[in-house]
This record gives C-alpha cells, sequence and structure tokens, in this order.
C-alpha cells in the first residue's frame, strides 16, 4: 500500500493520493482484526485498480499525443479543433476520450495520406503520358481531381487523344482513346484504338520502373465498342474540362 500511495503522491499529485491516505488512516484506527482486514485488502484492490487505469490513461495519452503529433506536422490548420481537443489531454482525461481522439487522428492520418497518395498516382499517370508525347498541361491533375477526368491531346495524332479519369484515392483508374471531333474519318479509329494499345503497354512499362503497378481488371477489344468522343476545352487557368459528344462502354 505505501508503494502505490507513493506512486500516486509522485506521478498524480497528493490530492489524488489523499483519499487513500485518509482510508488507510481509517483501516488502521479499527480495533477489530478481522474489520482493519477486510478494510486493508479493499484498499489495496483499489489502490491496485487506481495504479492500472492510471498506467492505461498514461499508455493512450503518449500514443494520442504520438499520432498527434504527426497530424499537426501535415496540416494543422485543417484539424485545429481536433488538435485543440488533444492539447486540453492529460492523465486525469477518461480513457475512453482519449481512446476515441487517438482513433479520429488515426482516421483523419490516413485520409491524408490517402490523399498525398492519389495526388502521386494522378501525377505520375501524367507524367507516364507526357513522356509518350501528350500533351500534359499545369492543372490537369487537380482538374482530373475535380472533374473526374481530363483529355490528353498528342500532336501526332491530330483529332483524337486519351482520356483519363476515375477516383485515384481508390487506386482504380480508366484511360481510353478518344475522338475530338465528330466530323472525322472513321475508318482512322481502329488505328488509334491498336495505337493506344500499344502505348498503354509502355506506360505499365514506365510507371513500373517508378514503383507503380498498373495492372488491367477489365479491358475492350479493338473496335469492340464505337469510340468515344470527348471534347476538351482550356479553361482561363490552364485547367480542362472535358464533355463527351458520345461514349461507349468502357
Amino acid at each position: 500500500m505505501d508503494r502505490y500511495i507513493a506512486e500516486l503522491q509522485v506521478l498524480q499529485g497528493p490530492a489524488v493520493a489523499a483519499p487513500y491516505l485518509e482510508a488507510l488512516h481509517h483501516a488502521e484506527q479499527e480495533t477489530a482484526p478481522q474489520r482493519r482486514n477486510l478494510l486493508l485488502d479493499s484498499l489495496v484492490l483499489e489502490l491496485a485498480a487506481a495504479s492500472a487505469a492510471f498506467a492505461q490513461r498514461r499508455v493512450q495519452l503518449e500514443r494520442l499525443q504520438d499520432v498527434a503529433s504527426r497530424l499537426a506536422a501535415l496540416d494543422p490548420l485543417d484539424h485545429a479543433p481536433l488538435l485543440a481537443q488533444v492539447g486540453a489531454c492529460s492523465t486525469d482525461t477518461a480513457l475512453p476520450l482519449l481512446t476515441a481522439l487517438t482513433q479520429q487522428c488515426d482516421t483523419a492520418l490516413a485520409s491524408h495520406q490517402q490523399a498525398l497518395a492519389a495526388v502521386s498516382r494522378r501525377q505520375a499517370v501524367l507524367d507516364g503520358l507526357a513522356s509518350l508525347g501528350y500533351e500534359v498541361r499545369e492543372g490537369m491533375a487537380t482538374a482530373w481531381q475535380d472533374n473526374g477526368a481530363v483529355v490528353l491531346k498528342k500532336a501526332a495524332t491530330p483529332g483524337y487523344g486519351v482520356e483519363v479519369g476515375g477516383q485515384a484515392d481508390g487506386g482504380r483508374l480508366q484511360v481510353r482513346a478518344v475522338a475530338l471531333a465528330a466530323d472525322r474519318d472513321r475508318s482512322r479509329d481502329r488505328d488509334i484504338e491498336t495505337l493506344w494499345c500499344g502505348e498503354f503497354g509502355r506506360l505499365q512499362a514506365l510507371l513500373h520502373g517508378q514503383g507503380t503497378e498498373l495492372v488491367v481488371e477489365r479491358a475492350l477489344g479493338v473496335g469492340e465498342v464505337p469510340l468515344k468522343e470527348a471534347i476538351a476545352t482550356a479553361t482561363p487557368s490552364g485547367q480542362v474540362q472535358v464533355s463527351h459528344a458520345r461514349s461507349g462502354s468502357i
């Protein structure tokens, strides 16, 4: 009991230890041996439980402060209310609240890291297409994120391009050759699709060399569906808006 009470005094302060000291004094004053032993046994159990609960809160608080510091280093402004709650916590804070705040910080950190990974995926794909000769303008990654897709043109294949879209956050993308005009020589469509199939293989190889895998989950054969028609319009900011005149299946 002396050890438990000493720990309480050092770690949590004299005010926390005071009730236990008073209970110990009261038990020692009990003249009936059986009653005194019962009081002392009960006090030992209470002290052990209090010590274990404090240790749990301390461990959880350290974990909370660790994940919160990583979150603050990434984006303190967006998570200011949550970080303020963490800053107000101490070893006196209830364990369920410490646990709940830790889970919120974990979720926020995972979401932020997922968003960063999505940005990296989009940029890697756009850089790969740029190396294949497609026109990648500043702001396309943002336009892709905002609009869900962008269309890239290529000087070597006028009137045609590639649409890339999908939710990079989940790691699933959609890419396909598209026509940029309805009044075109449609006999070229199959050639363009065949050309794109070869370029897609090169894109896979480029991304693989950078540590990114581009795995095909579903693919359609050349000419299996009509070539999708899309119109890419540059905005004043340099971003790209995509509108679709007619589309076949992906």
